[in-house]
């Protein structure tokens, strides 16, 4: 339906909406483990050798190839200073400062990285791993937010912030979750309390967005 108001805004809501999606298809054949510990003579499986005819090589290419089209597609569409007032530029440049105006690219970016890091290295295997590197995700994100405040209103600047941090203390916490759930001195109160708290630090600003969002819903068409 978006093709009918234009190639562009198809391009910008295709790929916001399928990049991620279709990134973590492809990176679910990167994932690698093992039936038994290392130490006893476990043997490596890993999805890209059993189930396709890619090598690794290959693979990671295909899907740093793909990860990189959308913003690549953005940024060549932000280029183009005779659409500045279209819907698909405004979408993309309307909320941040002229200096930072292609800033929703790092969104995308952010969100492909989070899929394949999901995909690659799923929870039941590599727990770890997969903290880690969203962790680091969502540091840097941190850290470029506060270096740049790219939104013109500083509301949505200090939103951004605590949304990010609370998204840090929840993978925190779940990492304590899942260390203390393999340790000889954990006790069933603690999980219960940490796994409250991971429900709350999800569930209470969700919450929160989707009362301000209907609320500037309802202030708009009023």
């Amino acid at each position: 339906l978006t093709l009918l108001r234009g190639w562009r805004i198809a391009v910008v809501v295709g790929v916001n909406c399928f990049l991620p999606k279709v990134c973590l298809c492809f990176a679910r054949y990167l994932v690698c483990y093992r039936m038994e510990p290392e130490h006893e003579g476990g043997q490596l499986f890993c999805e890209w050798s059993l189930y396709t005819n890619f090598s690794l090589l290959s693979l990671l290419l295909v899907v740093a190839s793909i990860a990189l089209a959308g913003p690549a597609l953005w940024w060549r569409l932000l280029g183009d200073e005779e659409h500045k007032d279209e819907p698909f530029y405004l979408y993309l440049t309307a909320s941040y400062k002229e200096e930072w105006k292609s800033w929703e690219a790092t969104r995308l970016i952010r969100k492909v990285f989070l899929a394949i890091i999901c995909a690659a290295l799923p929870i039941s295997l590599h727990p770890a791993m997969q903290i880690m590197c969203i962790s680091l995700v969502l540091l840097t994100a941190l850290v470029l937010e506060m270096q740049f405040h790219p939104y013109k209103d500083n509301r949505w600047n200090l939103e951004e912030k605590i949304l990010l941090t609370v998204s840090l203390a929840m993978v925190s916490v779940t990492s304590c979750y899942l260390a203390n759930e393999y340790h000889w001195s954990s006790t069933h109160n603690n999980q219960c309390f940490l796994l409250m708290l991971i429900l709350l630090l999800c569930i209470v600003p969700s919450n929160i967005l989707i009362v301000l969002i209907l609320h500037q819903l309802l202030r708009e068409r009023g």
